[in-house]
């Protein structure tokens, strides 16, 4: 589950000073891209985890599958941590 951002949601144009790129936001988080990695951010601009990818999709049912730099793909849960 999202962390709460205690209602200091920032708006998409403060998003795209901070990141290359930012997608919309599903289940309360935002995919983004920053000097070629991505990732995702919860509605105050901060990470939603610590990992960073090759590439990331939206979330979809509490899941968004992402590619590791290595090519390996695979889901995580909206904590960052790998689903089998």
């Amino acid at each position: 589950m999202p962390k709460k951002n205690n209602g200091k949601k920032k708006t998409r144009k403060k998003l795209l000073e901070s990141f290359h790129e930012v997608g919309k936001f599903c289940c309360g988080l935002a995919r983004v891209r920053l000097d070629d990695k991505e990732f995702h951010i919860l509605p105050n601009g901060k990470p939603a985890y610590p990992e960073r990818y090759k590439s990331v999709a939206d979330f979809e049912d509490g899941l968004a599958w992402v590619e590791d730099f290595d090519g390996s793909r695979f889901q995580i849960n909206e904590e960052g941590i790998k689903q089998d």
